[in-house]
């Protein structure tokens, strides 16, 4: 089997990629949705401190799940992939999601995406997989995802025992319904902060990074609400063969690699 494009990341690497016209377009068409629904503020991150953040949330969140209906992300992920350098062959990947952090909001308190700290394996996904976060407008550092590398290789207390992709898959959507609600794993410890890699960034410049990296828990200290959206790749034949991040904490079953897509042809 030739070397995986992703082994760099698979050992740890974080990185930020120039924009692209893949990100950029996908910045431009989410950019004009969101300044629909906030008119109120000539920025959308202004909308917050205009309206208040409950009705802010309340006019953004229902957007999300149309956003991952539409139709157009399956080319420009793809796109997106060959011209950052990186071979598509074999590669599926999850619709993506738009994420609405609040300003100064405490992490897990269910306001918009502020997620506890987390490793997306405690939600079953696989150890190859790749995340790639954009922000749809500039980013200040104070605003940014935390990642913690210390913690890629360390195993970190947490609640994915009992965490079943499938059951939770046959009670709900999981994400961006209005029925149950299911809480994803977190850690369930205090685990030091101190080493937290963030990036100040451009919009729809690109985060790329392993799903097995520690990430999120830490406010957006900045004063605008952050807007991003986010997928996730596996290159499967990768996970077939046992390459990737090894599994050092999680006790999640199941996989989520049932709701990934393969590229149109």
């Amino acid at each position: 089997m030739t070397a995986s494009p992703f082994q760099d990341i698979y050992h740890g690497a974080v990185s930020v990629k120039p924009a692209t016209p893949a990100s950029q377009a996908m910045v431009a068409a989410m950019d004009p949705l969101l300044r629909k629904l906030l008119p109120e503020a000539e920025h959308p991150g202004d909308a917050e401190h205009v309206l208040g953040k409950e009705v802010m949330l309340q006019r953004v969140m229902p957007l999300r799940m149309k956003i991952r209906m539409w139709t157009g992300w399956n080319a420009l992920v793809k796109q997106l992939l060959e011209e950052q350098g990186y071979d598509t062959e074999g590669v599926i990947f999850d619709t993506p999601h738009l994420r609405v952090a609040p300003i100064d909001v405490e992490s897990g308190d269910g306001s918009g995406d502020a997620p506890a700290a987390h490793r997306d394996t405690w939600s079953a996904h696989s150890g190859a997989q790749v995340n790639w976060w954009i922000p749809l407008y500039d980013l200040p550092r104070e605003a940014a995802l935390p990642i913690f590398p210390a913690y890629f290789k360390a195993a970190v207390a947490n609640s994915s025992s009992g965490f079943d992709y499938l059951e939770i898959k046959r009670r709900t959507l999981f994400q961006d319904t209005e029925g149950e609600v299911v809480t994803a794993p977190t850690t369930t410890e205090p685990f030091d902060m101190s080493n937290e890699q963030r990036f100040a960034m451009n919009a729809a410049e690109t985060l790329v990074f392993s799903g097995s990296h520690l990430h999120g828990g830490a406010r957006n200290l900045s004063n605008r609400t952050r807007f991003s959206v986010d997928f996730r790749t596996v290159r499967r034949p990768d996970h077939d063969a046992g390459i990737g991040v090894a599994n050092v904490d999680s006790a999640a079953v199941g996989s989520s690699l049932i709701d990934f897509y393969k590229f149109a042809a």
